[in-house]
């Protein structure tokens, strides 16, 4: 009996279309990377200039998130990264896990430093497994964990403003 090199079309189509899947999910976490409103009008990012070089900017930076019950689980780079535990999400025949990640991205530029505040809401099956969907969290119609969230990064938007040792030149 000759055994086929081909695959049998029935995995390859499923494959490629779980790779279409996770490719149309990276386009669209990506999509809102600009910062600019989206067509309702609504902010995904938060961006500030400031003054002080990013040696500086980047502790109050963490120390802000922890201030605003954004616990840090990643601070390297120049990315400061507050992973939420997940809550579960009941439907009616599984059960689902809502993920929120917050996010401050410190870069040096010629004046100073540029920061970068955004989060994202991701669906996963429990226990664990791929993101079902991703989506940017918004400056309004947000709620639940997602407008907590917003808040606080307006929050440490805001205290980073107020800091006089990190003005804007």
């Amino acid at each position: 009996m000759r055994r086929s090199l081909m695959p049998n079309k029935r995995l390859t189509a499923r494959t490629l279309q779980v790779a279409g899947t996770l490719l149309i999910v990276a386009c669209a976490s990506s999509s809102g990377a600009s910062g600019g409103p989206d067509p309702e009008g609504r902010v995904t990012e938060i961006s500030l200039s400031l003054g002080a070089p990013p040696g500086g900017v980047t502790p109050r930076v963490v120390s802000l998130f922890l201030k605003n019950d954004l616990p840090v689980t990643s601070n390297q780079g120049g990315v400061i990264e507050a992973k939420l535990p997940p809550e579960p999400v009941f439907n009616i025949l599984t059960v689902d896990e809502n993920v929120v990640v917050a996010r401050g991205y410190v870069v040096a530029t010629d004046r100073g430093t540029e920061v970068t505040l955004m989060a994202e809401e991701a669906m996963t099956r429990k226990g664990g497994g791929s993101a079902m969907s991703t989506r940017r969290i918004k400056s309004a119609g947000e709620r639940g964990r997602a407008l907590r969230v917003w808040q606080a990064l307006e929050a440490i938007a805001s205290g980073l403003r107020a800091d006089s040792t990190l003005a804007a030149r």
